[in-house]
């Protein structure tokens, strides 16, 4: 296969011998200069521009598929040595990645910490090793917009940190792995605790953090203002449970749902979105009002008019459909709105698959309801024509909910 040219200006390219099977191979690494830091999510996850370097952390045998940090890469010990060499067999990964080649997808770095998680397994390395790993792959998945996967990695790194922390792996304030040294364990845990909805946990290891005189001032301050972030997730968790719709999802769902939750203000006559649109996102009213229109909002008159604790878009969001309304903000003082992407919802949904049947059946009601709207006459004479049993019609948005939410969909 031809090597891209971008492959030649910002990679170098070194031998190194494998300690698993021996074989030399070529590693490629990011040239100086090829990118930059651009900022740091509150875990930490790093932003780049140009070449990500994250990609290349994990250096790969592309012959048996060992992997390990750099400063790992040599030091395999004896006892090790068949354990690992099993372990990465059994676990068949480097059979789905070609890392001969000098570029790395985001897939093939997501590849590569699985694989430097099996080896460090395999190395009876620490619980705050492997968490690493797990909390990298979270990463790269973040970046490729895969939220259910980050959450799966997140979820595994937090039970690690929670080991090493119960093992004395490190004290509150003490730094991590390489890039980690402003993330205590304790804050990590309650920083994951957040983003998973596990707020209790986010609550009660912000605490340990803050209980620790030693801890060091900026890790304070994160802390401070990442408890500021638990309280307005906690009073968006408030109003997801008030939300008719969302009513078969349980607590812990809720939580997640929450934590991805994003709040936003709109100004009179705003569109939120016009008809054909992508169903990208739901919304409910916290503040304000929003008119719903069938037609052009400049030339007809909005069929409906929603308020606090009301939340629409929704259909399109379940059956991938575009948009069969018009929504703009009411004349007034504007409106305020929790808005709930599509990655985050269909995560949470995904989770749950016993509350499709309940979805669908109110989403055949909202239907309904906007059938009515739109054709007044036909509903009021719907005695008088024949009618899809609403068993049926449930089922049948139903399988069009499920097909929306296959895993395998983007």
């Amino acid at each position: 296969m031809r090597t891209p040219t971008r492959s030649l200006a910002t990679l170098t390219q070194r031998d190194v011998s494998c300690p698993v099977c021996l074989q030399v191979f070529k590693l490629h690494t990011p040239r100086s200069g090829t990118y930059s830091l651009v900022r740091r999510d509150s875990d930490n996850c790093p932003h780049y521009s140009g070449v990500n370097p994250l990609y290349y952390q994990i250096w790969v045998c592309s012959g048996c598929g060992y992997a390990a940090l750099k400063k790992d890469f040599a030091s395999l010990e004896d006892r090790h040595h068949d354990a690992v060499a099993k372990a990465l067999k059994e676990s068949g990964l480097a059979r789905t990645v070609d890392f001969r080649q000098p570029d790395r997808s985001p897939f093939a770095a997501l590849v590569a910490f699985k694989l430097a998680g099996v080896t460090y397994e395999a190395r009876k390395a620490s619980p705050k090793v492997l968490a690493s790993m797990a909390l990298r792959a979270g990463w790269i998945c973040r970046m490729t917009g895969n939220l259910g996967r980050e959450l799966a990695h997140l979820a595994r790194a937090s039970e690690l940190l929670e080991l090493a922390f119960s093992q004395g792996g490190a004290k509150p304030g003490q730094g991590g792995e390489e890039e980690d040294d402003e993330s205590a364990i304790p804050f990590m845990i309650g920083e994951l605790g957040l983003r998973l909805g596990r707020f209790e946990q986010a609550e009660r290891w912000f605490g340990v953090v803050l209980a620790d005189r030693e801890t060091p001032d900026k890790i304070q301050k994160a802390t401070r203002d990442r408890l500021y972030d638990l309280r307005q997730v906690q009073k968006v968790d408030d109003v997801l449970h008030h939300v008719p719709l969302l009513e078969p999802m349980d607590d812990d769902s809720l939580g997640l749902l929450a934590a991805h939750t994003h709040s936003r203000r709109a100004e009179a006559g705003e569109v939120l979105f016009r008809i054909g649109e992508p169903g990208d996102a739901m919304y409910v009213v916290t503040k304000g009002h929003i008119d719903i229109y069938l037609g052009s909002p400049e030339t007809s008159e909005p069929v409906a008019r929603l308020g606090p604790g009301d939340a629409f878009g929704e259909i399109p969001l379940l059956k991938g459909e575009p948009r069969g309304a018009t929504a703009v903000i009411a004349p007034g003082g504007g409106a305020e709105l929790l808005e709930v992407d599509k990655p985050a919802f269909r995560t949470v949904v995904r989770a749950n698959p016993e509350v499709v049947d309940k979805l669908a059946q109110m989403v055949a009601e909202r239907e309904k309801r906007n059938a009515a709207y739109e054709h007044p006459r036909l509903a009021e004479a719907s005695p008088a024509r024949p009618k899809t049993p609403a068993e049926v019609q449930q089922s049948i948005i139903a399988a069009q909910v499920r097909k929306v939410l296959d895993p395998m969909e983007p």
